[in-house]
């Protein structure tokens, strides 16, 4: 995982709207993404190649930080704001990517949001003991 200063240089780029030279200091050379059901982009100057054409295809793009940058270990609290929720360019609706990652895989975040009454993290213990 990357240290906290690494994030903070990171989304100081991004928050400057340089987009491509965040992945180009950031990304390994043999990053890869995947979009949906697309098949993965694999290799920094292919991810490179395709933010291009997305900042291409866009007159505005927006990233800003609502609050602290968090890091693997970090607690957020019930209640707490850690994003907001947006529209702009072709979306079809105001929409937040929210993932959560368990042992290096997705996991439905549901179970945990379900949970956010109980602040013990046992929701979280329990599925970790499954999985």
């Amino acid at each position: 995982m990357p240290s906290r200063s690494t994030v903070e240089a990171f989304v100081k780029l991004v928050e400057a709207g340089d987009y491509v030279g965040a992945i180009e200091q950031f990304y390994a050379a043999d990053a890869s993404t995947r979009e949906n059901a697309a098949e993965p982009v694999v290799g920094r100057d292919a991810l490179v190649a395709k933010e291009r054409g997305v900042m291409a295809s866009f007159a505005r793009i927006e990233a800003s930080r609502i609050g602290p940058s968090l890091i693997d270990g970090d607690s957020v609290a019930a209640g707490q704001q850690i994003a907001m929720v947006g529209m702009s360019g072709l979306t079809t609706g105001p929409h937040l990517h929210f993932e959560v990652l368990v042992r290096g895989r997705s996991v439905d975040p549901i179970r945990f949001l379900a949970s956010t009454h109980d602040s013990s993290g046992a929701a979280i213990r329990a599925f970790l003991e499954k999985h």
